[in-house]
């Protein structure tokens, strides 16, 4: 009852799965492999006005970072130990509330915090899936959640493969970079060949987003 309106409008800002608790700062998890490190390096927003207190309030949450999701065809036909991680990639990003306004589609903007440093980031491993190419083989898949930077020869895509007594490790560092984009789903697949790895196909897709649906209630101290 005591809400007070802005320009006759009353807005409501929600942040999921994290409570940044009004902060211009974040950071994903290094280390994502556990389910529940992968979920919570998800920063989703959303941002709604409605016309009259009491009102049902829309929450439409849109995902403010990006994903990135590494296929990589493997070609040995014996048993392997397979390891995938992102070299050199920065996990710290800003959040801004104020410029430009927020709105239901643009909640907020984010960006790679400016001082950020670069680190090595492990990523969720995904369920294998496979190609035919003479025989069937595996495809090894796994997926980062990462403010939006390039993958280039700054931020590598890194693969080591062990098989038998041998190690072998493999980079993705394209000339021309691939740029990831916040709200953005890139696949990125690689196929082994030898001692190098070559490019497939890079798929850029919407992220989707996660509307809620309930009671809540407002914060008292």
């Amino acid at each position: 009852d005591d809400l007070e309106d802005v320009n006759g409008e009353y807005p409501f800002f929600a942040v999921s799965p994290t409570d940044l608790d009004k902060a211009t700062t974040g950071s994903i998890v290094q280390n994502q492999s556990a389910n529940a490190d992968f979920a919570n390096s998800d920063l989703l927003m959303a941002f709604s006005e409605v016309a009259a207190q009491k009102a049902k309030v829309p929450l439409i949450f849109k995902h403010m970072l990006a994903k990135l999701t590494v296929k990589v065809k493997v070609v040995y036909n014996q048993l392997y130990e397979f390891y995938g991680y992102i070299q050199n990639a920065k996990k710290e990003f800003t959040v801004n509330y104020t410029s430009p306004a927020p709105t239901a589609a643009v909640p907020a903007t984010v960006v790679v915090k400016s001082d950020a440093t670069t680190t090595e980031l492990t990523p969720h491993s995904e369920a294998d899936d496979s190609y035919e190419d003479n025989g069937v083989k595996t495809i090894k898949v796994y997926s980062i959640i990462l403010p939006a930077q390039e993958i280039s020869n700054m931020a590598k895509v890194k693969t080591t493969i062990t098989a038998g007594t041998a190690t072998n490790v493999y980079t993705y560092a394209p000339v021309i970079p691939v740029s990831l984009a916040n709200g953005t789903h890139t696949t990125l697949t690689l196929t082994v060949k030898g001692t190098g790895v070559e490019l497939d196909d890079v798929k850029v897709t919407d992220w989707t987003t996660a509307a809620a649906d309930g009671n809540i209630t407002i914060d008292t101290p």
